[in-house]
């Protein structure tokens, strides 16, 4: 009685990852909650770390962050009291996860840096393709197409090898597609994510052919045939919703603003002239898609010009202009002048209110009006009533050696 009281705990371990792998996230989430309380009852240090593990992971994949992070906490000291380096390791690819989704790639790849030797050390080529596959996702956040990422997911199919890990093989292409695609190869994505998603589909993977559907669509709108992209990303909403359906609707909400599914979340009409605005995404999928599309700049105007891009992005300002103070003058001249569509302005629009411009300036600190024509501050200031400007932004630039101008916003 005693020997079947100890494997209920492994049993619901091993039910859990099924679940979890197939995207029947509330009956894992159950079988890893029941099997955590017994292994934890019963003193099986081993079962009760690699639970607090597979928890702390379905809690980030789900996005309930902060859980993650406390279990991760728990599932490291479990794990160095069982004398389970690797699980030790562990813990930090969940922060490496959390902070990957909160638009931290630097803090990251710190976590994957200090799992890297204990996975090295104690892991398969399995558990370190992984590493390796989740650090060539982060890079190419952090550093774009042109960084390391390729590099080291080619790294990561070396380790592979011939071990027979068919679902790692299809992350790895995942990250893969992702690459091509912010190295403005949309054809070369959706070659690759076709074959994840019929891969996935007959695995049963259910979650990664829904992340496959959202690079098709992605692709799709790269190319700008935008009726194919709705396609893809409703057939990813579908898949997603299967998971989401028999989520606790406490848990709902949560899954749905999980930066890797937001972009599923309200699928565009087909007649949509355009994509989803950036402005609407998720705050954390916008900085690092920022982050990517900035790091892959060639040039001083190219980085400018995105740089610009990505303040209107996420201020959801019509125009924005960064201004730089003349060397002799220090009058300010427009260096880059960009609208919402990411088009350069032609002379005839570039008007901007000088008056708040020079008050930031002279003072040094930042302007923000939602309503400039009844602001106090702005009385004085003719341009302001001239253009009927409403909501404005305008802050310094600054440099070691001074201020350099400002960006300006409306």
């Amino acid at each position: 009685e005693k020997g079947l009281t100890d494997q209920i705990a492994t049993a619901a371990l091993n039910f859990g990852t099924v679940c979890h792998q197939g995207g029947d996230w509330g009956d894992a989430l159950q079988a890893y909650e029941r099997g955590l309380r017994i292994s934890a009852a019963l003193g099986q240090r081993s079962t009760e770390a690699l639970l607090r593990f597979n928890l702390a992971k379905l809690r980030a994949d789900l996005g309930s962050d902060e859980r993650a992070l406390r279990l991760a906490d728990r599932c490291e000291s479990s794990a160095r009291a069982a004398g389970l380096e690797i699980l030790v390791a562990a813990a930090d690819t969940i922060r490496a996860e959390v902070a990957f989704t909160r638009g931290d790639p630097e803090k990251a790849l710190i976590s994957l840096t200090t799992a890297h030797p204990l996975v090295e050390r104690y892991g398969g080529p399995r558990d370190l393709a992984e590493l390796e596959i989740q650090r060539a996702e982060v890079e190419l956040a952090a550093t774009g197409a042109k960084g390391p990422a390729r590099q080291t997911l080619e790294k990561a199919r070396e380790i592979l090898g011939s071990e027979d890990a068919r679902d790692v093989e299809l992350r790895l292409d995942v990250v893969a597609a992702r690459i091509e695609l912010a190295n403005r190869a949309p054809q070369h994505a959706l070659d690759i994510v076709e074959n994840v998603s019929s891969s996935a589909s007959n695995l049963g993977q259910r979650l990664l052919q829904a992340e496959a559907e959202l690079i098709a669509a992605e692709a799709r709108e790269v190319q700008g045939a935008n009726a194919l992209a709705n396609k893809h990303r409703i057939r990813a909403r579908e898949l997603y919703e299967l998971t989401a359906a028999q989520l606790p609707v406490e848990l709902r909400q949560v899954f749905w603003q999980h930066p890797r599914r937001v972009d599923a979340s309200e699928p565009q009409s087909p007649t949509s002239s355009h994509p989803l605005r950036p402005a609407e995404e998720h705050p954390y999928r916008r900085l690092v898609d920022i982050n990517t599309r900035l790091n892959s700049s060639l040039s001083t105007k190219e980085v400018l010009e995105r740089a610009m891009d990505a303040a209107i992005e996420l201020t959801r300002a019509e125009r924005g202009f960064l201004l730089l103070a003349a060397e002799r003058t220090q009058k300010l001249e427009v260096a880059v002048a960009r609208n919402f569509d990411r088009e350069q302005l032609g002379r005839s629009k570039l008007k901007f209110s000088r008056g708040i411009a020079e008050r930031v300036m002279e003072s040094g600190a930042p302007l923000v009006t939602a309503d400039a024509q009844t602001d106090g501050r702005l009385d004085t200031k003719a341009s302001v009533h001239a253009m009927n400007l409403k909501s404005v932004i305008c802050v310094p630039v600054r440099s070691p050696g001074g201020l350099l101008g400002a960006l300006y916003l409306d």
